[in-house]
């Protein structure tokens, strides 16, 4: 079965990061900045609920904002903008989406953690289904299952290699996960592409039919 090539994505997203590095690390940057500053303040309140409320919100915001960030920039990242990250539009699709994978793979770690682990690669596409399909919770969810089914293998390879790029950005003074940060999210999208046009392909291809083998 074709699948991907770890390196192969790793390069695309340093390559695709270096064509507007300081745009991709103020993005990031100003992302984090704001759920710290809209956290902080709520959480001063006393108003645990409140508090709690207003973080799901915004999380669900910065999520798609992220999404947007990544999508738009291994497309088009010369023209992508500030402004265009922001798209309310997704907002109940994504709140959705993130509840049910997050319940999902909370139940799949109880389950002996293994089961988790691998509801958690099998749903890992699903909130970019969300911003560049248009799709609601349970369709998100469908489509990264049928993305990443046959390739969860290759899939866990790859985050680990996403997570051992980002502890050597923290090792680096912190300072290097304003490179790696962006890198890891290119990278992602890379093998989200590409997994989703070898399942199109998958799904293209003509089955024979029961007369022809007759």
């Amino acid at each position: 079965m074709n699948t991907f090539s770890i390196s192969e994505a790793v390069r695309f997203g340093w390559a695709t990061f270096k064509k507007r590095p300081w745009f991709f690390i103020g993005a990031c940057v100003g992302l984090v900045a704001i759920n710290l500053l809209i956290n902080g303040i709520f959480g001063k309140l006393g108003v645990p609920f409140l508090a709690f409320v207003v973080q799901i919100v915004m999380n669900t915001f910065l999520t798609i904002a992220y999404v947007k960030l990544a999508l738009g920039g291994a497309s088009s990242p010369e023209t992508l903008t500030i402004q265009s990250l922001w798209e309310p539009r997704h907002f109940l699709n994504m709140l959705g989406t993130s509840l049910l994978v997050m319940i999902i793979v909370v139940v799949g770690m109880i389950l002996l953690v293994i089961p988790g682990i691998i509801a958690a690669i099998a749903l890992s596409f699903a909130t970019f289904s969300v911003v560049d399909k248009s799709l609601g919770p349970i369709a998100a969810i469908k489509e990264s299952y049928r993305v990443t089914k046959g390739h969860w293998g290759a899939l866990f390879l790859f985050f680990l290699v996403v997570v051992g790029i980002n502890i050597l950005g923290m090792i680096l003074l912190l300072v290097g996960l304003l490179v790696s940060t962006p890198v890891s999210m290119l990278a992602t999208v890379f093998v989200y592409r590409k997994l989703s046009a070898q399942s199109v392909s998958a799904v293209s291809v003509p089955q024979p039919s029961m007369a022809a083998g007759a």
